[in-house]
């Protein structure tokens, strides 16, 4: 890996870092004024700190450029931006109207990065920015060769010569909107962070200066896929040259071998993509202990219907299942045996409204439909034989809804008690308009009737039921969210939106919640979805667990459980399963087989349109805890292989830090240090750990212990026959049981 040494540029004219989480103007980072205007404008997580979330209809206004003038200065913009869609970016133009002659606009179009004068001309990039990722954009403008330069992630991108007519007057410099006409897609529907604005014409180099200080590193990797025996050198420098230098070198062989030689730049953050990209086309040295077979889907149909799965459900003992896209059909896929070699697609419903629930019930082959979508639930009902929809039945339409493009319905279950259960996201950033906004909803067996369950959500993904009638759900970072969170849902609970539907009319806010399971900081799941539990008798020594889905990671992950005096608290465990789209649902096979299904909508790290995969467990063993306990002085792990890394590294090899959360209603809240409550976490120091005589169990002693609303706890043992192996644990500690617990 190659992280370009750089010194920062100078001429800086403005910046802003979008940190305030609240208020109409940004704070400049040159001399501390709030001169960026903000028109409609919220934040969210960015790449550092906070961001500026655009919603489509927002837009910033720099209030002091000062008539900058392109035909006679130079100037450099660039941004960290995070959008699926086209929009402008930044733009010189009239304050209201139509796009002028010679307006500058910065702007998306196809995907890609486009500067435009107007009617003057273009300048195209190359590179897809669409994807849902983070991403350093900039353009340079150089006013004595009429030349402006793109750059993608610190690489050039495009370039051309455009020519201005002459200066423009009375004009604005904004973000997020160019002109009511121009481009095709004017506003800018995503996330902005670290904007910066220099009288300079950049080069490369000074690109990735401001990338670093702004956001992150961009850096450039190089990779070996084969069997190769190669090494990467760094040589010294010679005199003449100030840079140093790298070479691969490859162990002697008497005969020829293959390999791939592999380059890649973009953020420091995905540099692990590209590890896993190598380390997916190399050969395994053993069985994986979980296999996952992607299950063939009809991309390309007479409908066009854009495969983005919703939610599924089994049909017919499990040889079929219902699934549905997101853009409103419903299909049926038969096939799902052993081989998955005779797949069957048969599109059966169409025209719902974003269905992002799915329940079958009944006798096998025999089973009724039950979808969720934002206005109701439909039975979909074939009176004729023939596998299609003829009749959509209306069997529950309670539902409410707003306008706002942020308030899904999501998961559709059947409780023990035969009643059927589902998740309502509230506004984004706005107060409730009625009273379903992040709820769960209970509707009767038979449709006849609803009623809320327990309010205080934000934006659920998923609904999970355990036979004795505990809820599970998922929430995201936001609002009144200081980060995500496993809920374990009771009648009545309230879990922490202050703008949720139970608020409706309130006088005063609420000054208290029930607590999650557990905390979940959006570097380690930015998105989690449904829950599910492991069948018994499936699974080995998983089974009966939870396990937690990811839209942000495409993921799957074990929760685990405790309960200290009456109060439930738990944590997750990452498991080897992570799929190419953002994982939405999953339910077990009769065969024991785990199915998945996802899609690719909003903020995701998997950006493949959707995707349907069943996920096998091998008998390939894989060491991770199955539960730990927080004590009054430390912490008791259970795994589920016998460690046998030696007594005096047994402490060093646990490494713990926690942190607090800020409730409030800015959106989330950094990183709280466990002691001043000052941002930052806090390191607590493993002072001895002792074995329990099966190795299963390892005792720790923490002299500092605590409880904190978030914990990690990285690890890396040896295990009998397994070798060494690392992992972490992501938890929260609630309550401490006694010490006497301890070994």
């Amino acid at each position: 890996m190659i992280t370009p040494e750089t010194r920062q540029p100078t001429g800086l004219l403005a910046g802003w870092d979008c940190d305030e989480s609240s208020g109409e103007a940004m704070q400049s980072i040159v001399d501390g004024e709030k001169d960026l205007r903000l028109e409609g404008v919220t934040w969210r997580r960015g790449v550092k700190g906070r961001a500026l979330d655009f919603d489509g209809t927002a837009k910033a206004i720099w209030t002091r450029h000062d008539d900058f003038e392109f035909t006679s200065n130079g100037l450099t913009f660039a941004a960290w931006v995070h959008t699926t869609k086209d929009g402008s970016i930044f733009s010189q133009t009239a304050a209201e109207g139509p796009w002028i002659h010679d307006g500058k606009t910065f702007f998306i179009r196809d995907g890609h990065l486009c500067f435009d004068i107007g009617w003057v001309g273009v300048v195209t990039g190359d590179k897809q920015i669409t994807d849902g990722r983070w991403h350093h954009v900039a353009f340079t403008w150089n006013p004595w060769e009429a030349r402006v330069v793109l750059f993608v992630d610190g690489e050039q991108d495009g370039e051309g010569s455009l020519s201005p007519g002459g200066p423009v007057e009375d004009t604005i410099m904004q973000i997020g909107f160019t002109a009511e006409n121009f481009p095709a897609d004017p506003w800018f529907s995503g996330y902005i962070d670290g904007i910066r604005i220099y009288s300079a014409f950049l080069s490369e180099a000074m690109i990735h200066a401001v990338a670093t200080e702004s956001g992150e590193p961009l850096v450039r990797a190089y990779g070996v896929r084969g069997d190769l025996g190669a090494r990467f050198l760094i040589l010294e420098k010679s005199d003449s040259d100030s840079q140093m230098q790298g070479a691969i070198t490859f162990d002697a062989t008497e005969n020829d071998r293959q390999g791939e030689l592999l380059e890649w730049n973009g953020p420091l953050s995905r540099l692990p993509e590209f590890i896993s990209k190598l380390e997916a086309g190399s050969d395994p040295v053993q069985q994986r202990p979980f296999e996952i077979d992607r299950i063939s889907w009809p991309d390309e149909n007479p409908w066009h219907s854009w495969m983005r799965f919703g939610d599924f459900d089994f049909l017919d003992d499990g040889k079929a299942a219902a699934i549905s896209t997101w853009n409103g059909d419903v299909w049926r896929v038969s096939g799902l045996d052993g081989r998955l070699d005779k797949l069957t697609w048969q599109r059966i419903a169409s025209g719902l409204s974003q269905p992002l629930g799915l329940l079958t019930r009944g006798e096998p082959g025999q089973e009724e439909i039950l979808v969720l979508g934002r206005d109701q639930i439909t039975r979909l009902r074939d009176l004729d034989g023939d596998g299609e929809t003829d009749y959509y039945e209306a069997f529950n339409v309670d539902a409410m809804n707003s306008p706002h493009f942020h308030e899904p319905a999501g998961g559709l279950q059947e409780g023990p008690d035969g009643n059927i259960y589902y998740l309502k996201a509230a506004r984004h950033a706005k107060l409730p308009v009625h009273p379903q906004h992040g709820t769960l909803i209970q509707v009767a067996a038979d449709g006849s009737t609803s009623k809320i369950v327990a309010s205080g959500f934000r934006a659920p993904n998923g609904v999970a039921i355990d036979a004795d009638g505990i809820v599970w759900g998922s929430d995201q970072e936001g609002h009144w969210m200081p980060a995500n969170r496993i809920n374990r849902i009771t009648p009545g609970s309230f879990h922490g939106n202050n703008w949720s539907g139970s608020m409706l009319g309130a006088e005063k806010l609420r000054t208290d919640y029930d607590l999650p399971l557990c905390w979940i900081h959006s570097a380690v799941d930015r998105s989690p979805a449904a829950q599910l539990r492991v069948p018994d008798g499936v699974w080995g020594d998983l089974s009966g667990k939870l396990l937690g889905l990811s839209y942000g990671t495409g993921e799957v992950y074990l929760i685990i459980e405790d309960e200290v005096d009456g109060v439930h608290q738990g944590g997750l465990v990452p498991l080897p399963i992570e799929t190419p789209t953002g994982t939405m649902r999953g339910r077990f096979h009769p065969d024991g087989s785990l199915y998945l299904s996802g899609l690719f909508g909003w903020s995701s790290n998997k950006t493949d349109p959707g995707g349907f995969y069943r996920v096998r467990k091998t008998a390939a063993s894989l060491p991770y805890p199955l539960h730990i306990r927080a004590l009054t002085d430390g912490l008791r792990i259970t795994f589920n292989e016998p460690i046998t890394t030696e007594t005096e590294a047994l402490a060093s090899a646990f490494k713990l830090e926690g942190w607090d959360y800020r409730w409030s209603s800015n959106y989330g809240s950094p990183k709280l240090d466990l002691d001043e409550g000052e941002e930052g976490t806090t390191g607590l120091e493993v002072a001895s750990a002792t074995l329990s005589k099966d190795g299963k169990q390892v005792r720790l002693v923490i002299p500092d212990m605590k409880p904190a609303l978030q914990m990690h706890l990285n690890w890396a043992l040896q295990f009998d026959e397994i070798g060494p192996a690392q992992s972490f644990v992501h938890f929260t500690v609630h309550r401490l049981a006694s010490t006497q617990e301890g070994l």
